[in-house]
């Protein structure tokens, strides 16, 4: 048999020599039964059926409920079929680039602390030392994010640039008491000079002795005094004197 819509509010079913269709297959016993008020004749239920069918490739889920009766029917769907698996393998696989690239700190993180495993246990180092190691990499991943940030700030106009370095920087630099009227040109070609650098805990910064910094996080102790988060440090380096500089010694509190 196949579907008659002559009349589309009274389908009917008419022999068809040629056999009938997926749609004749699938609404046929349904409608006879009386087991669905589904119209076979209306353009939107052939799409549904339709649309159905073709998730239900893609996913490779297969209920079995729609299903080709011809030759032709069996081309068509071995064609969808491969069609699919290829769609829905790129699909998968740039939904998962997209998600890998979401925050690629965390990636290049990861891809670091890998890197270290494997040296580690190429190299067969002590564990205390391992777990030494993953922490400093593990405590380098604000390090790294603040350097994207630094090299993502070169890539705006010379305003831009100012007007970034004095938002973050401004407040630091006019606590310095010999820089308390600086101006803005100033402030920004201090900042761009400035360079980042990590420190384990309990660490002797040598690095730091008698420079200017500013502690972007954690803390420092030089003296017997703590320098906390945006504090700056090292401004006694304008003295000449030798004899009246504070204790060259800086030791890191924390990462």
């Amino acid at each position: 048999d196949n579907l008659d819509c002559t009349d589309p509010e009274r389908p009917l079913w008419r022999y068809n020599p040629e056999g009938e269709s997926w749609i004749s297959a699938h609404f046929r016993p349904k409608m006879l039964e009386q087991r669905s008020p589904d119209n076979p004749c209306s353009p939107s239920t052939i799409y549904l059926v339709a649309l159905h069918f073709s998730v239900m490739t893609i996913t490779s889920v297969g209920y079995g409920d729609v299903v080709p009766v011809q030759l032709e029917e069996y081309l068509v769907c071995i064609f969808v079929m491969l069609c699919s698996g290829v769609v829905y393998a790129y699909v998968i696989g740039s939904g998962c680039s997209v998600i890998s690239n979401m925050d690629p700190v965390t990636a290049q993180f990861e891809q670091r602390m890998d890197a270290l495993n494997g040296m580690a246990a190429e190299q067969k180092l002590r564990s205390p030392l391992r777990y030494r190691l993953r922490e400093f990499v593990r405590e380098s991943k604000n390090h790294e994010a603040y350097e994207r940030s630094r090299g993502l700030l070169q890539l705006f106009s010379p305003q831009i640039k100012s007007i970034v370095c004095q938002e973050l920087s401004k407040k630091w630099v006019t606590s310095v008491w010999y820089f308390a009227s600086a101006s803005d040109l100033f402030i920004v070609a201090l900042t761009t000079k400035m360079h980042n650098a990590l420190f384990e805990r309990r660490e002797e910064a040598r690095l730091l002795q008698a420079k200017l910094c500013v502690v972007r996080r954690g803390s420092m102790a030089r003296s017997g005094k703590v320098y906390l988060a945006g504090t700056p440090l090292g401004v006694e380096m304008i003295i000449a004197d030798q004899k009246l500089l504070p204790s060259r010694i800086i030791m890191s509190l924390s990462y």
